[in-house]
């Protein structure tokens, strides 16, 4: 059975130039901004103590940092924030690379709500920016109303909304990687190495994007992208390193990002084996205590990695076109996302840019019919998880019995999805039959 739908040739990219030309770029902009900006702005009218909460971290690392302590201090971060009179919840704190640290530095010599603002605005205006680029470069095909509503789609995703309402740096990363993944995918070395380096910029804020640098690596052709990963992720630490030696996160805090979750918004393996057996404010544990979920968790964790590289290295020839390489950068980053143990549901932001690189290929037309029935249904599954996701943190605390396992199971809609998509991708990678009859990506 084919896995994508019978399709037509499209024209020329060129050709199609002018299609996409009858969308400005400022439109598309506007309109992947525009749900993103709105929730913010309700928000913020509506209670604008509960936004921005992650933010505050990043706002105290500066602080802390300008100061000249270690932004891993828990208890200095926390003293400062009482200082302060915020209250927010501080968790675990800072759990960022120093780079980004350095980076919010000047948001902190700035009061809060301009912070928080600026920091708001240059988020939404990088997200937009970077959807509307996306779709002028691979999407020259599509009409112009597709174009508008896929702009819509990507700024109505639940978790690129909930980024914004909490203050994640989860746009800015999602737009350092788009702009990474699109230049990589060109036929200049130049160029590629430059996209390799984004990517590598932005897995020193989230570590996930690093993992690209394994397709880039196996495509062949494209070693000079997977150095620049290594040099944008590397090098950058290495000078936070020299610039302020003796800060590094300690060791308890490096191990709480590998310790048992069963918090409400982690969508990762991690929290789905988690929650099974530790309960929590929000959830009642399936069979409490029935056993040590870290084993089943790495079990679980190592067997998605595993089955990952496999499916990476069986598909290594034909990574070294664009097209399979798009593939295989959207397959390793929607796995990675499902198996980083504390992926919260604003992190899930970043599998979008897996469904763009998958959309690039499979429709760059934007025309759903030229997907197969299954991977219809997977997108389908993938968006409908995320959007369902946040009402289920809105049932009230359920004690033991079918209804609680009910709110369980369905903790972890959005792990679903990004597993579901994860499998669509290992369907369209692996597979053996003739690409579509369309234009090819670089």
């Amino acid at each position: 059975m084919s896995l994508a739908a019978p399709i037509r040739r499209v024209p020329a990219r060129a050709a199609l130039a002018g299609q996409a030309g009858r969308v400005a770029p400022a439109t598309l902009a506007l309109l992947a901004g525009a749900i993103p900006a709105a929730a913010w702005l309700v928000a913020h009218a509506l209670d604008p103590a509960v936004l921005a909460n992650d933010f505050h971290s990043y706002w105290y690392a500066g602080r802390l940092l300008a100061e000249g302590a270690s932004p891993y201090d828990l208890e200095a971060l926390r003293a400062l924030a009482q200082r302060q009179g915020d209250v927010f919840m501080v968790g675990t704190g800072y759990s960022y690379p120093l780079p980004f640290a350095l980076v919010m530095v000047p948001f902190s010599a700035l009061p809060f709500d301009i912070a928080v603002g600026a920091f708001t605005v240059l988020s939404i205006g990088a997200f937009s920016a970077a959807v509307a680029g996306w779709l002028g470069r691979f999407h020259a095909a599509a009409p112009p109303a597709r174009l508008r509503l896929a702009a819509l789609a990507a700024g109505a995703s639940p978790p690129v909304c909930g980024s914004v309402l909490n203050g994640q740096v989860n746009l800015l990363v999602v737009a350092a990687l788009a702009l990474g993944s699109a230049l990589v995918l060109e036929r200049s070395a130049a160029r590629s190495a430059v996209g390799g380096i984004v990517i590598g910029l932005a897995a020193v804020v989230k570590l996930v994007p690093a993992v690209l640098l394994a397709p880039l690596w196996l495509a062949g052709g494209r070693r000079a992208a997977a150095a620049g990963v290594a040099a944008g992720l590397l090098v950058p630490l290495a000078l936070s390193a020299l610039a302020r030696p003796g800060i590094a996160p300690d060791s308890g805090t490096v191990t709480l990002l590998f310790q048992p979750d069963p918090f409400v918004t982690n969508q990762s393996v991690n929290g789905f084996v988690s929650r099974l057996v530790e309960g929590s404010d929000r959830m009642t544990a399936l069979a409490a205590g029935a056993f040590d979920p870290a084993p089943l968790t790495a079990i679980l964790t190592f067997g998605l990695a595993v089955s990952t590289g496999v499916a990476l290295w069986g598909a290594r020839h034909r990574m070294s076109t664009a097209d399979g390489l798009a593939l295989g950068l959207a397959f390793v980053l929607a796995g990675a996302t499902a198996g980083a143990p504390k992926t919260s549901f604003w992190n899930v932001a970043l599998v979008i840019v897996a469904v763009a690189l998958f959309l690039a290929v499979a429709a760059p037309d934007l025309d759903m019919r030229r997907l197969g029935r299954v991977e219809r249904r997977l997108l389908v599954v993938w968006w409908s998880t995320a959007l369902l996701q946040p009402l289920v943190w809105i049932v009230p605390p359920q004690p033991a019995g079918p209804a609680a396992a009910l709110v369980v199971a369905c903790g972890s809609l959005s792990l679903y999805g990004t597993l579901g998509l994860w499998w669509l991708l290992f369907r369209r990678l692996g597979s053996r039959e003739p690409p579509p009859d369309a234009p090819a990506l670089g």
